[in-house]
C-alpha cells in the first residue's frame, strides 16, 4: 500500500523568532512522503527572507504570499486550498514536530478515520507563574481527563456528549496536534473566519461529532505558549468572544 501524501501547512505572520526551528522539525521527519505549504499573510519582519532561504534548498517547500492580509483563519483556509495531499497536517510557526510525528500519524490512517489527534505537549516560553504552570499541567481539559478515555477511538456520540458538558473548552487539541483527511472539507466545510475565538475547536467539533476521532496518547508535537500567542491571550484576557 502506497504511503499517503501528507501536506504540512505552515501559515505565517511575523514569525521570525521560532520559524527556523519549526521548518527544521518538518524537514527532519522520518516519514518522507510530504509537501510543505507555507502561506505568508503579509509579514513585516524577516519571515519571508527565512522562508525564501529554505525554499531555495528544499523542493518539498512551496511558498505563497497573500496579496492582502487574510487574517488568522483566512490564512489557515488558504493553506488548505493550496495543498495537494490527501491528508492535512497543520503546524504553526512557533511549534515543532517530533522527528517521528508524521510516521506515527500515518500508521493510524485507515478508511474509517477522518481525524487523528495526538497528546498535548505545552512549552511555556518564559518563566511561568505557579498558576500558569498548574493551568497547563493540570487544568487544561484534554481527551484523557474528560472521563471517557478508555480506548483510542472517540465515537461521534462521545465527542458530542463531552462538548455539551464543556461548552467552549478545547478538549480536543490545537490544529498543530491534529491530522485530518482533506476530503472531509467537502462534507463539513472550512474553518469559520467569522469566529473571533475557538475557531479551531469549532472546526474539530464539526469533524469529530460527525465522524469521531482517533487518539494517539503520545506527545508528537511541541505547542508553544508565549505572551503573543493566541492561546495565551485567550487564557489571560477577557474571553467574552468565546462565551
Amino acid at each position: 500500500m502506497a504511503e499517503p501524501l501528507i501536506s504540512i501547512c505552515i501559515p505565517t505572520y511575523n514569525g521570525e523568532k521560532y520559524l527556523e526551528e519549526c521548518i527544521d522539525s518538518c524537514l527532519l521527519q522520518t516519514f518522507k512522503n510530504y509537501e510543505i505549504i507555507i502561506c505568508d499573510d503579509g509579514s513585516s519582519d524577516k519571515t519571508v527572507e527565512i522562508i525564501e532561504r529554505y525554499k531555495s534548498k528544499h523542493p518539498a517547500i512551496k511558498f505563497f504570499k497573500n496579496p492582502k492580509n487574510l487574517g488568522l483563519v483566512g490564512n489557515w483556509n488558504k493553506c488548505i486550498e493550496l495543498t495537494s495531499g490527501e491528508w492535512i497536517k497543520f503546524i504553526f510557526q512557533d511549534d515543532s514536530l517530533r522527528e517521528d510525528c508524521l510516521e506515527k500519524f500515518s500508521k493510524e490512517i485507515d478508511n474509517s478515520v477522518e481525524l487523528i489527534v495526538c497528546k498535548r505537549n505545552f512549552k511555556l516560553d518564559k518563566t511561568p507563574t505557579e498558576d500558569e504552570k498548574d493551568y497547563y499541567a493540570n487544568r487544561v481539559k484534554t481527551l484523557e481527563n474528560t472521563g471517557y478515555f478508555g480506548s483510542t477511538f472517540f465515537a461521534p456520540q462521545i465527542i458530542s456528549r463531552i462538548a455539551a458538558h464543556n461548552i467552549a473548552l478545547n478538549f480536543i487539541a490545537e490544529p498543530s496536534l491534529t491530522l485530518f483527511r482533506k476530503s472531509v472539507i467537502n462534507k463539513i466545510g472550512l474553518f469559520d473566519p467569522e469566529l473571533k475565538q475557538i475557531c479551531d475547536l469549532e472546526f474539530m467539533l464539526r469533524v469529530a461529532s460527525n465522524f469521531g476521532l482517533k487518539y494517539i496518547p503520545e506527545q508528537l508535537c511541541l505547542f508553544m505558549i508565549h505572551s503573543s500567542s493566541t492561546t495565551e491571550k485567550n487564557v489571560t484576557g477577557k474571553n467574552y468572544y468565546t462565551e
